[in-house]
């Protein structure tokens, strides 16, 4: 069984929206679990989201939830899987890893009036 948060951890200062690229989500796993669960409000102002995690070299990283069309994982050192469909993946390094999620091209032409809408996912790491 996992946490489910929408956010914790780092204090941002007035105008960062949790889950942009400058203040992405941080998921950390409640003691004894391997699962977090967690959510972003996408938008034609913010059509993508990032999260970043801790973990080792060697652990598996698996990714569910709602369709979206670009999931990309940036590794500690810079380095990243492009397109990445992450269920399941060997993580290669130790360190801090961002997961970006977004919509991609095809959902880029949202129109401005477009309500936004909820997506969720659940991240395990083993």
């Amino acid at each position: 069984m996992g946490a489910g948060v929408f956010f914790s951890g780092v204090a941002h200062g007035a105008g960062c929206q949790p889950g942009n690229e400058k203040c992405p989500l941080i998921l950390k796993m409640n003691r004894g679990s391997d699962t977090i669960s967690f959510s972003c409000v996408l938008s034609s102002a913010k059509p993508g989201c990032a999260a970043r995690f801790e973990a080792r070299a060697g652990q598996v990283a698996t990714l569910r939830g709602d369709p979206i069309a670009h999931e990309n994982l940036v590794f500690p050192s810079g380095d990243g899987a492009d397109e990445l469909e992450l269920g399941p993946y060997t993580l290669p390094e130790t360190g801090t890893y961002t997961l970006k999620l977004s919509y991609g091209a095809s959902m880029m032409s949202r129109d401005a009036n477009d309500r936004p809408a909820k997506y969720n996912w659940t991240l395990r790491i083993h």
